[in-house]
Formats: C-alpha cells, structure tokens, sequence
C-alpha cells in the first residue's frame, strides 16, 4: 500500500514537472521569436534609414577624388 501511493505521488510529480516544462518551452519559443522579430525589424529599419541618408544627400557635398596636376606629381617623384 506504501509502495503504490509512493508510485502514485512520482508518476503525479513527473506529469506536473512535464507539463510545467513544457509551458516554459512555449513562452520561451513564443519570447525568442518576438525578440528576433524585433531585432530583425531594426535591421531593416536602420538599413532603410541608410538608404534614405544616402539618397537624401546632395551631390554637391561629395567630394569627388580630383586628379592632381602633373607638376605636382613630377616634384614629388624627384624629391
């Protein structure tokens, strides 16, 4: 009688460890999807963000690479 009541309290104890397992592994499924929606909604709001920065900025204020004249060339090679 000792014996099938101690039976009885593990195999409850077991279903009560599972169970609760399991909604720990759904919530953490259910948190980890949420925050890799969010980091991944960053991404691409920061690279939109870029793209826009980039477009919106006119030509005038970059500086294309000018070529240097020949004299200057000449003097730095003989030096």
């Amino acid at each position: 009688m000792k014996r099938r009541f101690k039976l009885f309290l593990a195999r409850r104890e077991a279903a009560y460890l599972e169970h609760r397992t399991r909604l720990w592994r759904r919530a953490f499924r259910d948190y980890r999807r949420v925050e890799l929606g969010r980091i991944r909604e960053a991404a691409i709001r920061a690279r939109g963000l870029r793209l826009y920065a980039a477009w919106s900025t006119p030509s005038s204020r970059i500086q294309l690479a000018t070529p240097l004249p020949l004299e200057l060339l000449e003097t730095a090679r003989s030096g």
